[in-house]
């Protein structure tokens, strides 16, 4: 069942006019100078340029994961010149590969450069990264546990041990 519904034409362009506000895309172009909102997360209020200078790897994450955020060429070759691999990215839109390719390249240069490290040094680093209530990546006890058990099976003599079944038949004549 329709209903009909009575209105002004004040009312109908009012209607409209909000819907339209309510589905504008705002974006905003930051600068060096800009103050970040609730986008910083903990740096909120800060300067972009002062995150450049202290948290480079979260203004490239602002910029990969927020769609209405983006950054002045200025700002962007700065990340460039840190070592960021920053591709442009039409706004309104993300690139959340981009971060994800960045990540995943820093963590198998930090395995390659753990691998060399003594068993101590990986405890030290394991420790460290837990009084400063950092995650552990999992590859971390992985590549000290292949480096003790490498250690262990270095001072152990090789035996060719027998099971227990197998020495009862012997004694008894059945092999």
């Amino acid at each position: 069942m329709k209903k009909i519904i009575k209105l002004t034409e004040s009312d109908l362009t009012r209607i409209i006019n909000r819907v339209i506000e309510e589905n504008k895309v705002s974006l905003r172009k930051l600068t060096k100078k800009s103050v970040l909102g609730d986008e910083g997360g903990k740096y909120k209020g800060w300067s972009v340029g002062k995150l450049l200078d202290n948290d480079p790897k979260k203004v490239f994450y602002i910029y990969t994961h927020y769609e209405k955020i983006s950054f002045m060429d200025e700002v962007l070759d700065e990340l460039r010149e840190k070592g960021f691999p920053v591709r442009h990215i039409d706004k309104p839109g993300v690139d959340k590969d981009q971060y994800r390719d960045y990540s995943e390249r820093g963590v198998s240069k930090l395995a390659d450069n753990l691998e060399g490290k003594t068993i101590e040094e990986l405890e030290r680093y394991i420790k460290a990264k837990k009084i400063n209530k950092q995650k552990v990546e999992p590859f971390v006890y992985d590549i000290l546990r292949n480096k003790k058990r490498g250690e262990l099976s270095a001072y152990m003599p090789t035996k060719n041990v027998e099971y227990k079944g197998v020495m009862k038949a012997r004694n008894q004549g059945k092999l």
